[in-house]
């Protein structure tokens, strides 16, 4: 049990640091964070665990790049 509580806190890391790199400056961490943790708690009792981070990455990904094109300012993602 605290090998997969562990490997979740890394896979969030890994996808926030991700999502950063490429939001970070239209996008506050809060908001990051928020997403980041909502996507990867989708698997937190996934069976299979090998492509948890990319999945997570790409669905915390589209959630915020339709907001942001979606809504025009990084002000409208804080919501």
């Amino acid at each position: 049990m605290a090998a997969r509580v562990n490997e979740g806190a890394e896979v969030l890391t890994h996808v926030i640091e991700q999502l950063s790199a490429e939001f970070g400056d239209r996008v506050d961490r809060a908001t990051i964070r928020r997403i980041a943790t909502q996507e990867v708690a989708l698997f937190e009792n996934a069976k299979v665990r090998t492509h948890v981070q990319v999945i997570a990455w790409r669905l915390a990904r589209a959630r915020l790049s339709a907001r942001l094109g979606s809504q025009g300012t990084p002000e409208a993602l804080a919501g």
